[in-house]
């Protein structure tokens, strides 16, 4: 892929990704009552226990600001960190739990975005797969590797 066709490729996704999860997590508190339950006993009772133990109201209020984030583009690999298991149970209830077309393709859309801005991001990311690092025990930030623009030290 080119590197401005790469370029506009990733803010698609990104512009995708971010208002979906916007929207996602503002509609639960701007329409109350609007929420969809599911169609099926299984995801109807999981999104029931979800918004009755209160978790449903934290993951509605992170997917807002993780869209919010995205929609800036600033803190992408936090974003990132956080947008993944979010995206995990999205992609579990639409295929697992109420699985028909409409939610084959949003879960497919989901794993796409979510694995793209991913890999977009992975060089935030391969740090995090040491196997057997060492700890710094003083107060330092040590931030040499990887710098808020992105370049790395070579």
């Amino acid at each position: 892929m080119g590197q401005t066709v790469g370029k506009w490729f990733y803010h698609v996704v990104r512009l995708i990704t971010a208002l979906w999860f916007i929207y996602a997590g503002l509609e639960f508190f701007l329409l109350p009552g609007h929420q969809r339950l599911g169609l099926v006993p299984a995801s109807r009772d999981f999104t029931i226990a979800l918004i009755a133990s209160g978790l449903f109201t934290w993951i509605k209020a992170i997917e807002a600001v993780v869209g919010f984030t995205i929609l800036m583009n600033r803190m992408m690999p936090l974003s990132i960190i956080a947008l993944i298991p979010i995206s995990f149970v999205v992609v579990y209830y639409n295929w697992v739990l109420e699985p028909h077309r409409g939610t084959y393709i949003a879960g497919g859309l989901t794993l796409f975005c979510t694995v793209y801005l991913t890999w977009s991001w992975r060089a935030y990311f391969w740090p995090l797969l040491t196997f057997k690092g060492a700890p710094h025990h003083d107060l330092k930030p040590h931030f040499t590797t990887i710098h808020s623009r992105g370049e790395t030290d070579t």
